[in-house]
């Protein structure tokens, strides 16, 4: 009776241990659905920021370029291009913070970002704040048409009903000075954010390349540059000086160099650290980039690194208007479509 009383205990035991071990499968298996469930949804989530993002365009072909399906394929110099399938372009600008109640003030601050989301390789396409454009101008703080007239680009930001369209009405200006490159997406800052994005870095570290007017920053100096240091660095500049809107380009080049160096290590490590960065700075900032797309973007460039970084400014020459009393850059339109090739084609 004792062995029997055992043998129905090692039975009991033994069907505590197996409801024991089903509960852990069903607990195991519901956490692995969760999980597929999970990153499938963020595979959805990203590969719907990629659809977004891409775009096929029609070429603007200059005089003397043959094009073909709309300019998917180009010749050139006895040269065969097509389109690279993986391209997008955001724009990226800097709002000087000087609005009135008739104009929504100037983008000091103008570059485009050129993305390969096959290789995560990026273009920045630099275009000086003074080269000349034609912009559709509109009567105060409004969409309505006024006239057309030939200016800065950094004047064209000035018009348009909020800051919002304004930079889709710079997205369209640039777009046009670029053979019609499609550029739907921008992310707008205003210079009183620069601190705060340096800041969301843990600063960005660099040798200063000259003498900031109106600081005591001196040209080879190691810097470390948070809050407004970042952005006097980023913005100062002797406006009686000729030609300092260039010398001031150079440092913008320079910080942002660095900035997306660390940001992308930051983001290889963590993709969340790309929307942090945005959510830091999302009250100095306007963008039509969603989650979708920045998702997708932090996602590519934690898989890819940054693949490569070329630096590029739109080819021309700086010239003093007597006339205006204003400095005007005049883009050499011979050197746009070189840079077009390079950048949105591969040899076919």
């Amino acid at each position: 009776m004792l062995h029997g009383k055992h043998i129905s205990k090692e039975k009991t035991a033994r069907k505590r241990r197996k409801r024991i071990a089903k509960a852990a499968a069903i607990c195991v298996a519901g956490a692995c659905c969760v999980a597929l469930v999970s990153v499938g949804a963020l595979v959805a989530f990203t590969a719907m920021g990629k659809g977004n993002l891409l775009r096929e365009f029609s070429l603007n072909a200059p005089e003397g370029i043959a094009a073909s399906d709309g300019g998917k394929t180009v010749t050139s110099d006895g040269g065969k291009y097509v389109q690279k399938a993986g391209m997008t372009s955001v724009l990226l600008l800097g709002r000087d913070g000087r609005q009135t109640e008739q104009l929504n003030g100037q983008a000091d601050f103008i570059m485009i970002a050129a993305i390969d989301t096959d290789t995560g390789e990026t273009t920045l396409i630099y275009i000086p704040r003074d080269t000349m454009v034609d912009v559709q101008r509109t009567y105060d703080h409004s969409d309505e048409y006024a006239d057309t007239v030939t200016m800065q680009i950094a004047a064209a930001f000035a018009y348009g009903s909020d800051f919002e369209h304004s930079a889709k009405r710079m997205c369209d200006v640039v777009s046009r000075l670029l053979l019609n490159i499609p550029l739907d997406y921008f992310f707008l800052l205003d210079i009183n954010g620069i601190g705060a994005l340096a800041d969301a870095v843990d600063g960005v570290q660099l040798e200063s390349i000259e003498d900031v007017p109106k600081t005591d920053m001196k040209k080879g100096e190691w810097l470390d540059l948070r809050g407004d240091s970042a952005r006097l660095y980023v913005t100062e500049r002797d406006t009686h000086e000729a030609w300092s809107a260039g010398k001031r380009l150079e440092r913008q080049k320079q910080f942002v160099n660095e900035y997306v160096k660390k940001l992308l290590e930051m983001v290889k490590n963590n993709p969340q650290t790309a929307l942090d960065v945005v959510d830091s700075v999302s009250s100095y900032s306007i963008t039509n980039l969603g989650p979708t797309e920045i998702a997708y973007l932090a996602s590519l460039f934690s898989s890819t690194g940054l693949g490569g970084m070329d630096v590029v400014t739109l080819p021309g020459e700086s010239v003093y208007n007597e006339e205006t009393g204003y400095e005007e850059y005049l883009v050499d339109s011979s050197g746009v479509m070189p840079i077009v090739l390079d950048v949105y084609y591969e040899p076919a």
